[in-house]
């Protein structure tokens, strides 16, 4: 059975790419919305369409190009694409708030996508069902500005 999830990212965090299980997806590919054309997971508008925002972490974003390497020399951003979600590339540490995709159709086993950051239970990414707001998986940062990719197997729905 096939299921709808929805992202909330609580203060920091990246991207979420669908990966292939099978042959008929490439690789990497973001999850589309009713229309077909892939949902702005990636940030790649240079916008926060396909998502929702609260509170004010999220004022400004996403952000472009790799801002933390010139503040600090031993980390870089590690993003993929041009732009991100940086929350405290702004405004720093003190703003708050949730970040929330559009809903979309699980397609495929797993999910990968980069997170950083803090390593608290209120700076992370979640996966969540739509339909009975059952918590998939929970992921937070380890305390580095570098973004490190992520991968989550969604069990629930493939188990026989």
């Amino acid at each position: 059975m096939k299921h709808a999830l929805a992202l909330l990212l609580a203060f920091a965090l990246c991207p979420l790419y669908a990966f292939a299980a099978d042959t008929k997806v490439p690789e990497g590919a973001l999850p589309t919305g009713a229309d077909g054309k892939p949902l702005n997971f990636d940030f790649e508008t240079g916008t926060l369409k396909d998502w929702t925002a609260t509170g004010d972490a999220f004022k400004d974003q996403p952000i472009k190009g790799d801002t933390v390497f010139p503040r600090r020399a031993d980390n870089h951003s590690r993003h993929q694409g041009q732009y991100w979600i940086g929350g405290f590339e702004r405004f720093g540490d003190k703003p708050t708030g949730t970040l929330t995709s559009v809903p979309f159709k699980v397609t495929h086993r797993w999910a990968s996508f980069l997170v950083g950051g803090g390593p608290y239970e209120n700076t992370c990414v979640e996966l969540v069902r739509k339909d009975t707001g059952k918590l998939v998986s929970r992921t937070s940062g380890i305390a580095e500005e570098n973004l490190r990719r992520v991968a989550c197997e969604d069990e629930p729905v493939h188990r026989a």
